[in-house]
């Protein structure tokens, strides 16, 4: 957690820009940006306080501190998209329909072990690593169509 006290979406569309961002000026920008387009005013766009912003987040988070204003975010991006590209080609070629969902996938129940072990297969293709995968047990549709699930 970032310690400071900007609200929580300040400081995730603080961390999700600069993590994207070529550099510290960047950042500003980019953050500054999102920041008026959500209609935040006043002292939180000065450079100062965007500038204390990306140093706490680099305090927070040690391990990617490096990658923070660095442009991995790009990087990490293109390794997403060609992890759920793999997934996706492999299961239409099985001819399963597949739905991704952000960094998720949505597939008839009776292929939930098939997508998994797929997840797990190209994350090690492409990485070269064992992922950690869990199952979201949440329903999309609202209560009261419960008895249609």
């Amino acid at each position: 957690m970032i310690v400071g006290p900007e609200d929580r979406s300040i400081k995730k569309i603080a961390l999700l820009t600069a993590i994207n961002a070529p550099n510290d000026t960047k950042a500003i920008q980019g953050i500054r940006k999102k920041l008026v387009d959500e209609g935040y005013r006043d002292d939180i766009l000065k450079d100062k306080a965007l500038k204390s912003l990306i140093a706490r987040a680099k305090l927070a988070h040690p391990d990617i501190a490096d990658d923070i204003a660095s442009g991995k975010g790009i990087v990490l991006q293109n390794i997403d998209s060609r992890i759920a590209d793999a997934i996706l080609t492999n299961l239409m070629a099985l001819n399963i329909p597949a739905l991704p969902v952000h960094d998720s996938f949505v597939v008839p129940q009776q292929y939930e072990n098939l997508l998994r072990k797929q997840m797990v297969d190209e994350y090690e293709n492409i990485l070269g690593f064992d992922p950690g995968v869990s199952k979201k047990e949440k329903r999309y549709f609202p209560k009261k169509w419960k008895k249609w699930n």
